[in-house]
């Protein structure tokens, strides 16, 4: 079955891993990608730019390739532990808040200064305490999701390598990722992110469209970079995470300092922010904002990430969702 999945991999790149998922034992899963993970690679690659684009207009999950071996050998379970929090959280099949859920509140938000009356959000609290996180259902609809996926002509193959409170370096993200301008394809996902979040978006940055194929994760982080944009924007107040399609298994956004985990669901959105007023009056970052996306165990996952600044919100601006 090995070899057929590499004879495969020459005629048709995108269906090896399905080939390769029938295999036998994990040793000669082992055997497999030493010998020919390099290879499939850069056929996949090729059959993506070639074939994929013009005819499906998105890419194919052959991107899981690079992360599969350590997904279903689990190599790299060192970076990935069930015992962690952030593990536990991604294997149990737990969606909400494990504190009591009393005082949490569903509405219709008109948005700001009621721009939404006609067709109002309709918003769920999942955490009325550090962090607070909101779910905006139906933020986006079926086509305005599709529309996004194949918006971008070329997705990057990201791994970034970060390191753990030892020092260690492991790896963070396996996805293929793109970042979108500022145009009239976005300008609709701007202008309803500033309506359901009462924030301007005049110092967001470009809307991140990411793609994980099975085996996909990042682990789990807190989204302000401090140094490098925060002399002009300011640094990233809130997130606003757009899930642009279902995720068959797996793939939920863990936060796993208060136990909260959310399934992906095409066209709702998350929203928190990233920053909270210390006793000086002053920005600092929430470490209780700490999440991550668990890995995709069965087909794939798109979103869209934006992240709202500083600069340009109002003074007074509410903590909260209009």
């Amino acid at each position: 079955m090995i070899s057929l999945a590499v004879h495969c991999a020459h005629r048709e790149p995108t269906l090896a891993i399905e080939w390769a998922d029938l295999g036998e034992e994990e040793r000669r899963y082992a055997y497999f990608f030493e010998h020919y993970l390099g290879e499939l690679v850069m056929l996949s690659a090729t059959a993506v730019s070639k074939t994929w684009w013009g005819v499906v207009g998105y890419p194919p999950e052959t991107f899981a390739m690079w992360p599969y071996r350590d997904a279903v050998i689990g190599f790299a379970r060192s970076s990935f532990t069930s015992d962690s929090s952030f593990g536990k959280l991604c294997h149990s099949s737990r969606e909400r808040d494990a504190r009591p859920t009393s005082s949490l509140r569903c509405w219709m938000s008109s948005g700001k200064h009621g721009a939404a009356s006609l067709a109002p959000f309709a918003v769920e609290e999942l955490s009325s305490l550090e962090p607070r996180v909101w779910l905006i259902h139906d933020f986006l609809n079926a086509a305005e999701c599709a529309a996004l996926r194949q918006l971008p002509e070329a997705l990057v193959a990201a791994e970034v390598m970060v390191s753990n409170e030892q020092g260690e370096v492991q790896e963070s993200r396996t996805a293929a990722l793109g970042w979108l301008e500022k145009n009239a394809n976005t300008a609709n996902v701007y202008h309803r992110a500033e309506i359901a979040t009462g924030l301007s978006m005049e110092s967001a940055e470009k809307l991140q469209l990411l793609n994980n194929g099975v085996g996909g994760h990042y682990m789990q982080h807190t989204d302000p970079v401090d140094s490098w944009l925060g002399p002009f924007n300011g640094d990233r107040l809130a997130t606003l995470l757009v899930y642009l399609s279902d995720v068959a298994e797996g793939g939920a956004t863990a936060f796993p300092l208060v136990g909260l985990s959310i399934t992906p669901r095409r066209g709702s959105a998350l929203f928190w922010f990233n920053l909270k007023e210390n006793a000086t009056g002053h920005w600092q970052q929430d470490e209780s904002t700490q999440h991550g996306s668990c890995p995709v165990l069965r087909g794939s996952k798109w979103i869209a990430t934006i992240w709202i600044h500083e600069r340009a919100q109002a003074p007074d601006f509410n903590y909260t969702l209009p």
